[in-house]
């Protein structure tokens, strides 16, 4: 495994080549990075969905579909993420590497072609002529906000976040929301591909054993064609403190209470005390070795389960419980007290060695998975520094335990959400 090698493709544009001989597939993303915006999430996360389906020169599933099974079974698809307070239209071609093809077909090269169809000519260039793709994305799009709200342990965890960054652009849903999606119109979403094209950050990643030149050469030439002289300004909004701490409780149709409590913890990218924010998080709850799981969950039985995750690219810790009803307050104070242990120094040999050693396991894991790898990578575009998995996991090891103390006690609690059953 290589370095990553990064080298610029036009304004606001940006290659990255990461060389993996060892599989005999390849992978090409292009992720566009905007400001997360309510007034135009829907509108974006709509877009990302109709690029991953069709184009111009391929306009309906048929077609499509074809062109993919002939270049050996290509998948290429669109999504949209969330980092910090951004937006992530994420476009990606997986694909047979060029060794293997049968008549030394140059995949690669096509799935280039492909991609920029998809991305510069695409079918709704005719506004006319994809409202029923348009009605179906958006409907699928509604269908995963309903599927988020009925999952409630992620419901509460969202809930928890929207009233704790109340005023801050990350309580956005990066998908929008249900009301915003219904009303999007078809030249909604060719504005917002024109804009995406102008002004939006990009990352084209590529990994695998592919020729990077050709490659990049071939998105040159299309963003050539494109005015990038007003790229969007991209910035997380970081509170480093909780300057009052809220307390909401809200009544639903279900048999297990979930607690959520959102920290403040005045570390976030691009600092370097994040790596000990990040493993101070795993000691507290991040392992089944971790204090709230080995605490709260199994000795004292009063949780389900119980379980700590860091955002580092907003600098807030989520500590996450179901709960049954009766049990609640005594939860909330085992919870308090195991960072107060923290903020003590109470922390043993044996539990920063088993997070660290999780912490290895899980980073060094993202090598098993293109999709993780890339998107371990993509995340971290916009940052001064970027780091391979081998670099965070040296990062992490050589923290001290004075560090993760040094970190715990920079934990502000500012909210407390609550999500009961009706009786």
């Amino acid at each position: 495994m290589k370095d990553l090698i990064s080298s610029p493709v036009c304004e606001g544009v940006d290659f990255s080549y990461l060389h993996w001989s060892n599989l005999k597939t390849a992978r090409i993303s292009v992720s566009m990075f905007l400001s997360l915006e309510k007034e135009t999430a829907s509108k974006n996360a709509v877009l990302a969905s109709l690029l991953g389906r069709s184009c111009a020169k391929y306009p309906d599933f048929t077609s499509f579909n074809k062109k993919l099974y002939d270049l050996y079974g290509m998948i290429l698809c669109g999504s949209v993420l969330k980092s910090g307070e951004i937006q992530i239209l994420n476009l990606v071609a997986e694909f047979l590497d060029d060794r293997y093809a049968l008549h030394g077909e140059p995949i690669s090269s096509e799935a280039v072609k492909l991609l920029c169809e998809v991305l510069f000519r695409p079918k709704f260039l005719d506004e006319n002529s994809f409202e029923e793709d348009l009605r179906q994305e958006k409907n699928q799009l509604i269908q995963d906000l309903k599927c988020e709200y009925n999952d409630k342990k992620l419901y509460s965890h969202k809930r928890c976040q929207q009233i704790m960054c109340k005023n801050e652009r990350y309580s956005i849903n990066k998908l929008g929301t249900i009301e915003d999606l219904m009303a999007i119109t078809a030249r909604d979403v060719f504005s917002s591909w024109q804009d995406v094209l102008s002004k939006a950050r990009v990352r084209i990643g590529l990994i695998g054993n592919s020729k990077p030149d050709s490659i990049l050469s071939g998105f040159k030439e299309e963003f050539s064609k494109i005015n990038r002289s007003q790229s969007t300004e991209l910035m997380t909004k970081i509170i480093e403190e909780a300057l009052e701490q809220k307390e909401v409780e809200e009544k639903q149709e279900i048999t297990q209470a979930k607690l959520v409590m959102g920290f403040r913890t005045r570390f976030a990218q691009p600092s370097e005390d994040c790596f000990a924010t990040f493993l101070m998080s795993v000691v507290l709850g991040g392992t089944s070795h971790s204090k709230l799981f080995l605490n709260v969950r199994e000795k004292l039985s009063l949780c389900y389960y119980c379980s700590s995750v860091y955002d580092s690219n907003k600098g807030i810790l989520m500590i996450k419980s179901g709960v049954k009803k009766e049990n609640l307050d005594k939860a909330k104070s085992e919870i308090l007290k195991q960072i107060e242990i923290i903020k003590n120094g109470d922390v043993t040999q044996e539990e920063m060695l088993a997070a660290k050693k999780s912490v290895r396991s899980s980073f060094m894991s993202v090598y098993d998975s293109m999709d993780r790898l890339d998107c371990f990578y993509t995340e971290q575009f916009i940052q001064k520094k970027i780091y391979s998995p081998v670099e965070f996991v040296s990062k992490v090891e050589n923290i001290s335990k004075e560090e993760i103390v040094r970190a715990a006690n920079a934990l502000t609690l500012d909210t407390t959400y609550t999500l009961l059953p009706n009786t």
